[in-house]
């Protein structure tokens, strides 16, 4: 439900708001990561004419929140490598917010704790 007070912005402006490109702005809306809605009109000659895009700043700000939350929870992990899968995971070695083996974790706490 819009708020009446909430501020409609171009794709401009959310960039603005949002720190990035006008063309990851629409990416975004494309993708469906964030709601916006276009003015659809006919022309004198009645051709269909598409207007740019409207997005409301609770939106934009609602999309920065939970990418913020994302990248809490994933520790970094929302770069893919090379293969297209997650880079967090890790067979070589350990880090902060990792995800190790459940006997290599145990070993690991075993030795913590026997210092």
């Amino acid at each position: 439900m819009m708020d009446l007070n909430d501020e409609p912005l171009t794709t401009k402006g959310a960039s603005l708001l949002l720190k990035c490109s006008e063309r990851e702005v629409r990416r975004l809306i494309k993708n469906g990561d964030l709601q916006a809605s276009q003015r659809r009109m006919k022309d004198k000659d009645g051709r269909e004419i598409i207007g740019r895009y409207r997005l409301l700043k609770s939106d934009c700000l609602a999309y920065a929140i939970s990418i913020h939350e994302n990248n809490l929870v994933n520790a970094g992990c929302h770069v893919k490598s090379r293969e297209g899968f997650k880079s967090c995971q890790s067979n070589y070695g350990t880090a902060s917010g990792t995800v190790i083996s459940f006997r290599q974790a145990a070993s690991e706490l075993d030795k913590a704790l026997g210092q």
